[in-house]
Parts: structure tokens; C-alpha cells; sequence
């Protein structure tokens, strides 16, 4: 044990590199309500969650650039999956979902009545 401290200083707990965009990615799931969440789960129940909010926080980042098409297809894409496991553990991602996906169609629908008065 204390060769171990040596080596890595008297914290026993281990260092983690963090990027920038992992805490982007980090907060802004957590001021959408999607906390990341390390508990332990089957695989698949692991692999649908992980999958919904990484595609929630990309298609939350293109919402909000101005790319509603890509926008919409991540959050329809989401649900669509979400839709299939079923299981109130999505509950929260699935709303988060429907809720941006209608924000998306929302703004292109302000968008297109806009283009229509220039002409």
C-alpha cells in the first residue's frame, strides 16, 4: 500500500481526465433533467440509456445552431427507440424528447411563415 502511495500520491482515489466537452455534454443533460447516472444495469438497459442521452445532447447542441432537420431527426430518433424498450427508467429522456422535438418543429414552422412574408 504504501508503494502505491508513493507512486501516486498520498490520494488513494484514483485521477480522471475530464474533456471540456464531456462537462458540456455533463451539464447541459443535467439542466435538461438527465442527470448521467452510473448505477448499475443490464447491458441493453445501459446501452438504450447511454445511446438516448448522448443523441438528446446532439440533437439538443444542432436545436439550438440553427439545424432543425437534424434536430428533429435526433429527438424522433430517440423516441422512436425510447418507445421500443419501453420501461419507466426512460420515462424522463422520453419526455425530454418529445418536448425538444416540438420545440424543433415549433421554430421551422416560425421559420418557413417568416420566409413566406419576405416573399
Amino acid at each position: 500500500m504504501r508503494f502505491l502511495r508513493r507512486l501516486f500520491g498520498e490520494s488513494s482515489k484514483p485521477q480522471t481526465l475530464r474533456s471540456e466537452a464531456d462537462a458540456d455534454m455533463e451539464s447541459t443533460l443535467r439542466e435538461l433533467g438527465l442527470p448521467l447516472d452510473f448505477s448499475v444495469t443490464d447491458p441493453q438497459t445501459a446501452f438504450s440509456g447511454g445511446f438516448a442521452k448522448a443523441t438528446i445532447f446532439h440533437g439538443y447542441q444542432a436545436l439550438n445552431a440553427g439545424d432543425l432537420e437534424k434536430a428533429i431527426s435526433s429527438f424522433a430518433s430517440v423516441i422512436d427507440l425510447l418507445a421500443t424498450e419501453g420501461g419507466s427508467q426512460f420515462a424522463q429522456a422520453l419526455a425530454v424528447a418529445h418536448c425538444l422535438r416540438g420545440s424543433g418543429h415549433e421554430k421551422k414552422r416560425s421559420s418557413q411563415s417568416h420566409e413566406m412574408r419576405q416573399l
